[in-house]
Protein backbone atom coordinates (compact mmCIF):
# COMPACT_ATOMS: atom_id res chain seq x y z
CA UNK A 1 0.00 0.00 0.00
CA UNK A 2 1.40 3.48 -0.80
CA UNK A 3 -1.16 5.82 0.67
CA UNK A 4 -4.41 5.66 2.46
CA UNK A 5 -7.29 8.11 4.24
CA UNK A 6 -10.83 7.57 4.52
CA UNK A 7 -11.12 9.11 0.90
CA UNK A 8 -8.08 7.47 -1.14
CA UNK A 9 -5.97 4.53 -1.48
CA UNK A 10 -3.27 3.61 -3.74
CA UNK A 11 -1.91 0.31 -4.06
CA UNK A 12 0.17 -1.60 -6.09
CA UNK A 13 -1.38 -4.93 -7.82
CA UNK A 14 0.96 -7.66 -9.26
CA UNK A 15 -0.34 -8.21 -12.87
CA UNK A 16 1.10 -10.86 -15.58
CA UNK A 17 2.15 -8.23 -17.07
CA UNK A 18 3.94 -6.39 -14.42
CA UNK A 19 2.87 -4.28 -11.27
CA UNK A 20 0.49 -1.94 -11.83
CA UNK A 21 -0.77 1.08 -9.43
CA UNK A 22 -4.29 1.75 -8.70
CA UNK A 23 -5.93 4.70 -6.63
CA UNK A 24 -8.58 4.61 -5.57
CA UNK A 25 -10.68 7.81 -4.97
CA UNK A 26 -14.14 9.10 -3.09
CA UNK A 27 -14.32 13.25 -4.29
CA UNK A 28 -16.67 15.07 -2.17
CA UNK A 29 -19.80 16.79 -3.61
CA UNK A 30 -19.29 20.28 -5.24
CA UNK A 31 -22.85 21.11 -5.26
CA UNK A 32 -23.68 22.76 -2.06
CA UNK A 33 -22.14 26.10 -3.02
CA UNK A 34 -19.56 28.16 -2.25
CA UNK A 35 -17.93 26.42 0.91
CA UNK A 36 -18.59 22.88 -1.09
CA UNK A 37 -16.86 23.88 -4.33
CA UNK A 38 -13.66 24.71 -2.47
CA UNK A 39 -13.44 21.58 -0.66
CA UNK A 40 -13.60 20.04 -3.76
CA UNK A 41 -11.03 21.82 -5.47
CA UNK A 42 -9.06 21.42 -2.14
CA UNK A 43 -9.29 17.46 -2.42
CA UNK A 44 -8.71 17.47 -5.81
CA UNK A 45 -5.34 19.31 -5.05
CA UNK A 46 -4.36 16.81 -2.16
CA UNK A 47 -5.25 14.13 -4.69
CA UNK A 48 -2.81 14.88 -7.32
CA UNK A 49 -0.20 15.69 -5.09
CA UNK A 50 -0.61 12.49 -3.20
CA UNK A 51 -0.91 10.69 -6.89
CA UNK A 52 1.94 12.11 -7.80
CA UNK A 53 4.05 11.37 -5.27
CA UNK A 54 3.77 7.66 -5.05
CA UNK A 55 3.47 7.39 -8.72
CA UNK A 56 6.50 5.45 -10.10
CA UNK A 57 7.46 6.54 -13.54
CA UNK A 58 7.08 3.43 -15.93
CA UNK A 59 4.45 1.18 -13.92
CA UNK A 60 0.90 1.62 -15.02
CA UNK A 61 -1.67 3.87 -12.96
CA UNK A 62 -5.34 3.06 -12.95
CA UNK A 63 -8.01 5.50 -10.98
CA UNK A 64 -11.21 4.36 -9.71
CA UNK A 65 -13.26 7.18 -8.26
CA UNK A 66 -16.55 8.03 -7.33
CA UNK A 67 -15.81 11.58 -9.16
CA UNK A 68 -18.79 13.18 -7.42
CA UNK A 69 -18.78 14.84 -11.13
CA UNK A 70 -19.94 14.65 -14.65
CA UNK A 71 -17.37 15.22 -17.34
CA UNK A 72 -18.25 14.38 -21.59
CA UNK A 73 -19.33 18.08 -22.61
CA UNK A 74 -15.60 18.87 -23.12
CA UNK A 75 -14.44 15.96 -25.31
CA UNK A 76 -10.14 15.15 -25.34
CA UNK A 77 -8.68 12.50 -25.39
CA UNK A 78 -9.21 11.75 -22.21
CA UNK A 79 -12.66 11.94 -22.39
CA UNK A 80 -15.60 11.00 -24.73
CA UNK A 81 -18.45 12.34 -26.43
CA UNK A 82 -20.91 9.19 -25.24
CA UNK A 83 -23.31 10.14 -23.42
CA UNK A 84 -21.88 13.49 -22.69
CA UNK A 85 -23.02 15.97 -19.74
CA UNK A 86 -22.10 19.48 -18.62
CA UNK A 87 -18.92 19.39 -17.14
CA UNK A 88 -18.56 20.33 -13.09
CA UNK A 89 -16.54 21.13 -10.55
CA UNK A 90 -15.37 18.04 -10.18
CA UNK A 91 -15.89 17.17 -13.69
CA UNK A 92 -13.38 19.27 -14.68
CA UNK A 93 -11.14 18.87 -11.77
CA UNK A 94 -11.09 14.94 -12.98
CA UNK A 95 -10.98 16.18 -16.82
CA UNK A 96 -7.65 18.06 -15.81
CA UNK A 97 -6.11 15.26 -14.02
CA UNK A 98 -6.61 12.25 -16.47
CA UNK A 99 -5.20 15.10 -19.27
CA UNK A 100 -2.13 15.42 -16.69
CA UNK A 101 -1.56 12.02 -16.36
CA UNK A 102 -2.17 11.19 -19.68
CA UNK A 103 -5.06 9.01 -18.94
CA UNK A 104 -8.40 8.06 -20.28
CA UNK A 105 -12.04 7.10 -19.84
CA UNK A 106 -13.32 4.64 -21.87
CA UNK A 107 -16.87 4.24 -20.95
CA UNK A 108 -16.33 7.47 -22.51
CA UNK A 109 -15.82 6.23 -25.62
CA UNK A 110 -17.12 2.46 -25.64
CA UNK A 111 -20.29 2.30 -24.03
CA UNK A 112 -23.36 1.61 -25.05
CA UNK A 113 -25.20 5.00 -25.38
CA UNK A 114 -28.40 5.40 -23.33
CA UNK A 115 -27.17 3.44 -20.26
CA UNK A 116 -24.17 5.13 -19.20
CA UNK A 117 -25.40 5.97 -15.53
CA UNK A 118 -23.77 4.84 -12.32
CA UNK A 119 -25.66 6.87 -9.77
CA UNK A 120 -29.38 7.64 -8.92
CA UNK A 121 -30.23 9.95 -6.66
CA UNK A 122 -32.31 9.53 -3.67
CA UNK A 123 -34.25 12.90 -4.08
CA UNK A 124 -35.96 13.07 -7.87
CA UNK A 125 -34.86 9.83 -9.28
CA UNK A 126 -31.65 11.68 -11.72
CA UNK A 127 -29.13 9.45 -12.97
CA UNK A 128 -25.95 11.00 -13.84
CA UNK A 129 -22.11 9.24 -13.95
CA UNK A 130 -20.23 9.83 -11.69
CA UNK A 131 -17.86 7.12 -11.29
CA UNK A 132 -15.18 6.00 -13.44
CA UNK A 133 -12.62 3.66 -14.41
CA UNK A 134 -9.55 5.40 -15.91
CA UNK A 135 -6.79 3.87 -17.50
CA UNK A 136 -3.41 4.80 -19.78
CA UNK A 137 -4.01 6.23 -22.97
CA UNK A 138 -1.76 3.85 -24.45
CA UNK A 139 -3.76 0.95 -23.01
CA UNK A 140 -7.37 2.28 -24.77
CA UNK A 141 -6.07 -0.04 -28.06
CA UNK A 142 -6.96 -2.88 -25.21
CA UNK A 143 -10.18 -2.32 -23.99
CA UNK A 144 -12.28 -5.11 -24.97
CA UNK A 145 -15.16 -3.66 -22.99
CA UNK A 146 -16.28 -0.74 -21.17
CA UNK A 147 -20.20 -0.44 -19.70
CA UNK A 148 -22.27 -0.44 -16.31
CA UNK A 149 -23.35 -3.63 -14.71
CA UNK A 150 -26.66 -4.12 -13.18
CA UNK A 151 -25.70 -6.91 -11.27
CA UNK A 152 -22.87 -4.73 -9.33
CA UNK A 153 -24.82 -2.60 -7.92
CA UNK A 154 -24.89 -0.40 -4.35
CA UNK A 155 -27.90 -0.35 -2.49
CA UNK A 156 -27.65 2.52 -0.59
CA UNK A 157 -28.16 1.78 3.69
CA UNK A 158 -29.84 -1.28 2.30
CA UNK A 159 -32.92 0.77 1.78
CA UNK A 160 -33.93 -1.60 -1.37
CA UNK A 161 -32.96 0.70 -3.97
CA UNK A 162 -30.05 1.04 -6.56
CA UNK A 163 -27.73 3.82 -5.39
CA UNK A 164 -24.58 3.16 -7.39
CA UNK A 165 -24.12 0.23 -10.49
CA UNK A 166 -20.53 -0.61 -11.14
CA UNK A 167 -18.74 1.14 -14.18
CA UNK A 168 -16.23 -1.64 -15.36
CA UNK A 169 -13.59 -1.92 -18.22
CA UNK A 170 -12.39 -5.07 -19.31
CA UNK A 171 -8.57 -4.62 -20.77
CA UNK A 172 -7.01 -7.51 -22.84
CA UNK A 173 -3.27 -8.55 -21.86
CA UNK A 174 0.14 -8.09 -23.79
CA UNK A 175 0.31 -10.82 -26.89
CA UNK A 176 4.22 -10.68 -26.23
CA UNK A 177 3.70 -10.73 -21.77
CA UNK A 178 1.69 -13.86 -21.83
CA UNK A 179 3.47 -17.40 -22.87
CA UNK A 180 0.66 -19.62 -24.96
CA UNK A 181 0.73 -21.64 -21.74
CA UNK A 182 -0.42 -18.89 -20.19
CA UNK A 183 -3.82 -18.93 -18.98
CA UNK A 184 -3.87 -15.29 -18.34
CA UNK A 185 -7.23 -14.29 -19.88
CA UNK A 186 -6.97 -9.93 -19.13
CA UNK A 187 -8.08 -7.97 -16.09
CA UNK A 188 -11.44 -6.33 -15.52
CA UNK A 189 -11.66 -3.18 -13.28
CA UNK A 190 -14.49 -1.93 -11.62
CA UNK A 191 -15.32 0.88 -10.04
CA UNK A 192 -18.77 1.96 -7.92
CA UNK A 193 -18.55 4.00 -4.58
CA UNK A 194 -21.15 4.68 -2.28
Amino acid sequence: MLYSDERRLHVVVPLPDGPCEVFVGHAPSSYGGDVEEQAAKAWWRETRRLILAGHRVGRPLVLLFDANGRVGGVPSLAVGGVDPQEEDVNGSELHGLLNELDLCVPATFLSPPGNCWTWRSGRNGAVHRIDYVAVPLDWAYKCTAAFCDDDLVLDEAGLGRVDHRASVVGIAPQVRAAPPESSFKGVVFCCSCA
